[in-house]
Order: C-alpha cells, then structure tokens, then sequence
C-alpha cells in the first residue's frame, strides 16, 4: 500500500501542525505517512519520511503550467510513486 503524502509546508499554521497531524494519523488510525516539502522549513519530522524538495507552487501561479515547470515542488513529488505504479523512487 502507497503512504499518505501529506505537504508539510502547505497551511495556515504549517509545518507544525501538519507535522503533528501526520504522527497523529499514524498513531491512531496506523496509516503510513510521507512529509513532503523542504527539510530545513519542516525541522523535525518527529521520526516520518520526509520527501526532499526545493521548489514551491504559489497559490496565484497556474496549475498545469507550474507542474510542467517545477518538476521538484512537493506536488510533482509526492505524485511521482503513483505515476510509478506505487513504487518507491526517493
């Protein structure tokens, strides 16, 4: 089964909240979770995976445009394991 990946920079209160979301759903529903987004912005992952990516989607940009374009932002790869057919590539 495929992990949830979840954008650890994409919210109001992020990371800290999404990050806290993510081990909650794991500990209580034990789903398997994937943080995704840039490393040194998240800080800790309270022992999640976290996917590395360095580029970010503003919420103005076009959508299609921006994934063709920003092949590293979270979007493109946390979708990157189900164009794969569900297998690991980071």
């Amino acid at each position: 089964m495929l992990p949830i990946a979840v954008d650890a920079l994409g919210g109001d209160h992020a990371p800290a909240e999404i990050v806290a979301g993510a081990i909650q759903a794991v500990a209580e529903l034990g789903v398997d979770v994937v943080l995704v987004g840039d490393p040194s912005l998240i800080g800790d992952p309270g022992g999640l995976e976290v996917i590395a990516c360095s580029e970010v989607i503003d919420m103005h940009e076009d959508g299609a445009k921006a994934v063709r374009l920003k092949k590293d932002s979270s979007l493109v790869r946390a979708a990157e394991p189900c164009a794969m057919g569900g297998r690991r590539r980071w």
